[in-house]
């Protein structure tokens, strides 16, 4: 949830990288910023904070940092086609040597639905698209965002990589079956903003509420869109208990999945549903509207662990699915299975990373 997660991440994928590389090969971040430069180390992890601006002045950038100046990188790569795409292209331009860039999708990029959401998606978008020409390599976290991308942005799949965003799930210990409350949880968890579904979401619980449905709703994350939803929420269904819980340490969202016992996913564009495949790791069912990502979880769907809805549907529908969902126990062995796939995520993309960087060759 917060961006110690991300830290957390990329600390991990240098220990990784360290590992398999035989101390090879190190990780250096680069993180965007307007002005502002810092580098600090933590083990085997270099964080850069970089100055776009300062590309303006030669003379300025005359020494960009130890990373560049000590160790010319072997790879450059990019978390997003825009602001860090940017930085990665004029870092390589800068160096003038070869430097493979690969470049990261995270977002549901390709997917017109993305894409028509607002001007901001739509700048993106155009951005994507001329960053992407410099890019030797692209990552996308799902195989209907690989198809997407390659059909919009005319990639070769060749040169792109299937592989989600680790949630480190394979280093969680796993409790044994979940325990329902008597009331049941209900929660929301992501960011707090409109194009994440919050409408929907309150239509939702309308819905359930006049069905005579007893539960109460958590609300984890942070956003925008705070205010306006506390908000709706006391004006749509004064009786029903809310918290509201902010944003959450990555390290305490377990304790936040073993107090919930069904998550609502409402965003209509998904790349990779991160907290529903987090839900269903945790032994917490999902009803959730369509998108990308969340149809790709079709062994959790046919098991019976996930539903989708869309707005449309009629309250008797709804109650009947979360009814369903509330009785259901996911298994130990899918939920091992989620945790195994994640680690087979991280693997593939420290593998691809060392062979990109010409560490090893493909065989």
């Amino acid at each position: 949830m917060k961006s110690d997660s991300v830290f957390n991440r990329h600390l991990e994928y240098a220990r990784g990288l360290n590992q398999a590389s035989q101390g090879q090969i190190n990780l250096g971040v680069l993180r965007p910023t307007l002005w502002r430069f810092a580098e600090k180390f933590h083990e085997n992890l270099l964080v850069i904070d970089f100055p776009i601006l300062k590309f303006l002045f030669p003379k300025v950038v005359g020494s960009i940092s130890k990373f560049t100046e000590e160790k010319i990188p072997s790879l450059l790569i990019a978390g997003d086609p825009w602001l860090g795409g940017i930085l990665a292209v004029l870092v390589s331009r800068k160096l003038q040597v070869r430097t493979n860039i690969q470049i990261q999708f995270h977002g549901d990029f390709g997917n017109p639905a993305w894409i028509r959401e607002s001007l901001k998606n739509r700048i993106k978008f155009k951005v994507a698209k001329l960053v992407i020409k410099e890019a030797n390599h692209v990552r996308c976290v799902s195989d209907a965002q690989e198809i997407l991308i390659s059909k919009n942005f005319k990639l070769d799949t060749t040169k792109m990589l299937v592989a989600p965003v680790p949630m480190m799930l394979w280093k969680q210990t796993l409790n044994g079956h979940k325990t329902f409350s008597t009331i049941p949880r209900v929660g929301l968890v992501g960011r707090i903003h409109h194009d994440r579904g919050l409408q929907t979401f309150v239509d939702l619980v309308e819905k359930l509420v006049a069905e005579n449905r007893e539960f109460s709703v958590h609300i984890v994350g942070s956003g925008p869109q705070r205010t306006w939803l506390e908000q709706k929420c006391k004006e749509s269904f004064p009786n029903i208990h809310i918290e509201f819980f902010g944003e959450v340490e990555s390290l305490n969202m377990k304790m936040c999945w073993e107090n919930l016992d069904l998550l609502i996913s409402c965003a209509p564009t998904e790349s990779y549903g991160r907290a529903a495949r987090e839900a269903l790791f945790f032994g917490v069912p999902v009803l959730a509207t369509p998108s990308s990502g969340i149809n790709s979880l079709t062994e959790a769907n046919q098991l019976g662990y996930l539903e989708y809805f869309e707005s449309y549907f009629e309250s008797q529908h709804l109650a009947e699915a979360f009814d369903r969902l509330l009785k259901k126990t996911i298994s130990l062995d899918f939920r091992k299975k989620i945790a195994s796939n994640d680690e087979e995520n991280f693997n593939n993309i420290i593998k691809e990373w060392i062979v990109l960087a010409n560490f090893i060759s493909k065989n």
